[in-house]
């Protein structure tokens, strides 16, 4: 059998690491404007383009960050799927091991003992 617990683990982390990056992230995009709108304002009706140009684009990254969440949760109550449901990773069954597969549903991948 093969063993796949060091890689759940490995995802796991990153997906708990991406959980905890995205509101930084979006922090930071929101700073980003607000710097953006203090060029402006200071720039004075002179040089004003900068500034614009950064709430630009702390803007587009906002909206494509907060797009991107809101299209997946849509995605996830359309399809009914349940964020925080656990998932049960499909088994290769491996014939002539002997070993009984204790992962649940596992009826189909056990192999007698020749």
């Amino acid at each position: 059998m093969i063993n796949i617990e060091p890689l759940k683990s490995i995802l796991k982390g990153a997906g708990d690491l991406l959980n905890m990056i995205i509101p930084i992230l979006i922090a930071a995009a929101v700073i980003v404007f607000f710097w953006g709108l203090v060029n402006y304002v200071r720039g004075g009706g002179k040089d004003t383009a900068k500034g614009r140009k950064i709430m630009v684009s702390g803007l587009i990254a906002l909206f494509v960050m907060v797009s991107v969440w809101g299209i997946v949760r849509l995605m996830q109550t359309a399809l009914s799927v349940d964020p925080n449901a656990q998932t049960n990773v499909p088994q290769i069954p491996v014939g002539g091991s002997g070993v009984q597969n204790t992962t649940p549903y596992s009826a189909p991948y056990y192999t007698q003992p020749m």
